[in-house]
């Protein structure tokens, strides 16, 4: 330190640095200095009271170098000379050089020797590769030292301040992560050694996620479990820790698991106890911060559980059932997680927890409930929707449900008239059974008790009002798929009786479709007895809104039962009882109540549907004309579900009579400039209904389940379809106002949805593509959108050799930007309502469609345009009640994707920029 050198080297070092040209002199001067930087003032000790103690780090034979007479004597001279070297170093020897000598003295006690070592640290580690080998191997070997005693030149391990400082250059090293066993020694060693310490393990923890990133794959297989296990060694020592260092460690290496999974995906399954131990942790922890870094590991973890033993399951379902339990927001969503992703759809206990979840407050644990109920497929964790997995047994999932009813109940201690469970978790049950019912060919021979028991739990729970009308539905259903079931309450039906003049009116609508098909059973005497009493009960004035509205309900109902099947009652009472169930429902067209308007409407259509209406043609009292005239008059109303109510009334009288048919056409045209889509939707259909009667979709699906049609009212017959055509065509779709615009959009869609198969339509299919494709050009969204998905109607309904026509005539119009030339009155709009602010005859629109016909041209699939109509259409009108209704074919199903596959990498780029223009 008393040695003055020039601060930087120039041409004439070599005259006073002889040593630093020469290689082997250089090395053994460095490895001096770098013994000095290591020592302490202990090193220099020769007395028999304080020995000299080896600072780790050095060799034997480096130690009694360091014990010369002019060794320094104090820790001032000591940190002189180390000042002194760091400067001899920083000026004259190459960067590379010095780096062991700025991480020794970086970690050294003393601030000014390790503020000046971390200087040269610093700089130095920009001038090394730390991807060469033999440079880690160098810092490996420091890191390491040497446990041969006998060997005096052999270094010995350092101590742990300047490990650590080796352990943030390694972990910076990809090289560094496949060098077993090194790799692995220095991550035991920082966690687990003799001198080990909160910033060593913190560190070991990070270097060991660093290696399950880095690593080669045939290091990991050799490494990764060793590493899984001393992770979990430090998380058993630091289970109930909270000291401030302990946390951090905790949370750090339930951080390091999840790289696990990813990289060595067997293991968890194979030791199956890690996961259990994890749900513990979970569920033992309080604090929110200590559970999150414990719940992405768990759903880490259950990524990768694609499959598992029948006896890790069983263990599953104990730890899924107790995190359901739990408190803890954040271990209810875990063991959810598990349910969805670990366990498959057809699982029991699994999609009982999903409807044991819908109640959750958390959106995202909620959500995921919700998904859990809906068919699906795990593609890279992701819950697709897929109606091709299957459901679980019906009937083994009602037992399941009834054992855990049961169960609830007894630890509950249930009193009569509730539930064990929240309605909301009752109705997700009893929706999921309908659901399973839907989608399985059940055995009808079967015993279904156990889930008509169900049911009527539901309505036992006298305040869940809610619930009922689930559960009338779910009856509606069952009594639809196995018809001994409604049989089995023939003598029952005063159970589901009073339900009809209590609750919400919803319920009392479900319930009656319910009871209509008991009626089916029921003799005649008792059939009118039962429309004797309700008769008899609207009479005497009932005021009551829930009486009004039940026995008007189920006067419908049972009028619909006597008119099917040619009941009159003559021989049994001098009242025409049909006759005056018809006079009674039609005082209720001009009620101040639209609900009881509305249900007065739908049983009059339910009656009406199965024959001519038992009304004179000519009286005083009330006809058939005269019911006609109250219900169109009801058009006009100012409510919504009402007016959908009479339309559906008149398309039922159409049904079964044609005889006022044109009337009851021309009066829906009236609502061709009707502002509410909902409206002109139900229109539309009904329109449909009329026009081909019972071969229409819709009509079909008024019929009770064990209803069919007799042949010869299956027979097409050309009006009035030809003349709702052209109508629609010539008169809306190619009007000049805006609204009938709309309203011949919709109706036409709907004409094309629900009656395709109608000779008029195939006859004219090509014209009604063509006024799909003028669609395309309009300035309106919902007439584009209702033109896109019309054309794919279009497709669908042709025939083989049509659909080949279709697709040449579309390309043609598209490709060469025609459109049907209209002339404009002078009331044309134009700028409609919302345009205002856009390019006046904008037609991105029409161009994004021209796009689509390329590109399905480029792939020599023309035909695969029809499916990429579908890609533009995002009006929120198709998220409607109605407009849900005319979902087509899209590029989401099953079969299309399989036509694509091999078009996919050249496809999805182009689709994405059609699906969302930024012109539109």
């Amino acid at each position: 330190s008393q040695v003055s050198f020039p601060r930087a080297v120039d041409e004439n070092s070599s005259n006073y640095l002889p040593f630093m040209a020469d290689p082997p002199a250089q090395k053994i001067i460095l490895e001096f200095f770098l013994d000095i930087l290591l020592s302490d003032i202990n090193c220099y000790s020769t007395s028999a009271e304080t020995p000299a103690r080896n600072n780790l780090g050095m060799s034997s034979r480096a130690l009694k170098r360091l014990q010369s007479p002019a060794a320094a004597k104090t820790y001032q001279e000591l940190n002189e000379q180390k000042l002194a070297i760091l400067r001899f170093l920083e000026d004259h020897v190459p960067r590379e050089k010095s780096i062991l000598h700025g991480i020794v003295s970086g970690s050294d006690v003393y601030s000014a020797v390790s503020q000046s070592g971390d200087n040269l640290f610093r700089t130095s580690l920009k001038h090394v590769d730390l991807e060469d080998k033999e440079f880690i191997q160098t810092l490996f070997s420091f890191y390491e030292g040497s446990t041969n005693k006998e060997n005096s030149f052999q270094r010995s391990a350092p101590p742990m301040p300047v490990k650590i400082k080796i352990m943030s250059v390694l972990i910076r090293s990809k090289v560094s992560c496949n060098m077993f066993p090194s790799t692995l020694k220095v991550i035991f060693d920082c966690a687990s050694g003799s001198s080990a310490n909160s910033k060593s393990q913190q560190l070991s923890v990070e270097y060991a996620r660093w290696v399950l990133m880095s690593a080669e794959d045939k290091q990991i297989r050799v490494m990764g479990p060793a590493i899984l296990s001393g992770l979990f060694k430090i998380l058993r020592n630091l289970a109930f820790s909270e000291t401030p260092s302990a946390v951090p460690l905790r949370n750090a290496s339930y951080g390091v698991i999840p790289h696990v999974c990813k990289r060595l995906p067997g293991v968890f399954p194979q030791h199956f106890d890690l996961v259990e131990e994890l749900f513990s942790n979970l569920l033992r922890t309080k604090e929110v911060s200590g559970q999150v870094p414990i719940s992405e590991a768990l759903c880490a973890i259950a990524n990768i559980l694609t499959s598992i033993s029948e006896e890790s399951k069983e263990r599953l379902y104990l730890k899924i059932q107790a995190c359901q339990k739990s408190a803890s927001e954040i271990a209810r969503y875990v063991g959810l997680y598990f349910a969805t992703h670990v366990l498959p759809f057809s699982d029991l206990q699994g999609r009982f927890s999903c409807c044991l979840a819908v109640i959750e407050l958390k959106s995202a644990t909620k959500d995921l409930a919700e998904r859990g109920l809906k068919p699906y497929r795990l593609d890279d964790a992701e819950m697709i929707e897929d109606e091709t997995e299957p459901f679980p047994d019906f009937f083994e999932l009602v037992s399941f449900i009834t054992k855990q009813y049961d169960q609830q109940k007894e630890e509950k201690k249930t009193p009569a008239g509730s539930i064990p469970f929240d309605s909301r978790i009752y109705s997700a049950l009893l929706l999921f059974l309908r659901e399973t019912i839907t989608a399985q060919d059940v055995n009808v021979n079967k015993d279904f008790t156990e889930y008509l028991s169900l049911i009527e739990h539901a309505f036992n729970a006298t305040k869940l009002l809610d619930l009922h009308k689930v559960a009338a539905t779910n009856l509606t259903q069952i009594f639809s798929v196995v018809s001994a079931t409604a049989k089995r309450y023939m003598d029952r039906l005063d159970y589901l009786w009073p339900f009809m003049f209590k609750g919400k009116p919803e319920t009392r609508e479900a319930l009656a479709k319910a009871i209509s098909m008991v009626l089916e059973y029921l003799p005649v005497e008792k059939l009118r007895s039962l429309l004797l009493d309700t008769l008899n009960d609207l009479k005497n004035g009932k005021q009551d809104f829930d009486s009004l509205h039940g026995s008007v309900t189920i006067l419908g109902m049972i009028g619909s039962r006597c008119i099917a099947h040619n009941i009159s009652f003559d021989a049994m009472d001098e009242r025409n009882l049909v006759q005056e169930t018809l006079v009674t429902l039609s005082t209720f067209l001009t009620h101040k109540n639209n609900r009881l308007v509305a249900v007065a409407c739908s049983g009059i259509g339910a009656m009406a549907r199965y024959g001519v209406l038992p009304l004179p043609e000519e009286s005083d009292s009330l006809t058939r004309k005269k019911l006609i005239e109250m219900l169109t008059g009801q058009l006009k109303n100012t409510n919504n579900t009402t007016v959908e109510r009479v339309l559906h009334a008149l398309s039922d009288i159409c049904l079964g009579d044609a005889t006022y048919q044109e009337k009851i056409i021309e009066d829906i045209y009236q609502l061709s400039r009707c502002k509410h889509e909902e409206v002109l939707f139900t229109a539309g259909e009904n329109l449909a209904c009329i026009a081909s009667k019972w071969n229409s979709t819709i009509a079909q699906q008024r019929l009770l389940p064990n209803e069919e049609v007799k042949p010869s009212d299956l027979q097409f017959q050309d009006q009035p379809m030809e003349d709702i055509l052209t109508h629609v065509v010539k008169k809306l779709v190619l009007s000049s106002h805006p609204d009938e615009q709309v309203t011949g959009s919709i109706w036409l869609l709907s004409l094309t949805q629900f009656s395709g198969k109608h000779p008029k339509i195939q006859t004219h299919i090509q014209s009604i593509q063509r006024g799909f494709t003028y669609m395309l050009s309009s300035p309106n969204e919902v007439i584009q959108e209702v033109g896109s998905r019309g054309l794919v109607l279009v497709y669908e309904h042709g025939t083989k050799e049509s659909q080949r026509s279709l697709v040449s005539s579309l390309v043609n119009t598209l490709a060469s930007g025609g459109t049907s030339q209209i002339k404009k009155s002078s009331e044309t709009e134009l700028f409609p309502e919302g345009v205002l602010g856009k390019t006046p005859g904008d037609n991105s629109k029409l161009t994004t469609y021209k796009e689509l016909s390329s590109l399905a041209s480029e792939l020599g699939k023309p035909e695969l345009m029809y499916k990429f109509m579908n890609l533009a259409s995002h009006h929120q009108l198709w998220s409607s009640r109605k407009g849900a209704a005319f979902a087509a074919t899209t590029l989401a199903s099953s079969e299309a994707k399989e036509q694509l596959r091999e078009y996919l990498p050249s496809l999805v780029p182009k689709l994405y920029r059609c699906s969302y223009d930024p012109n539109s």
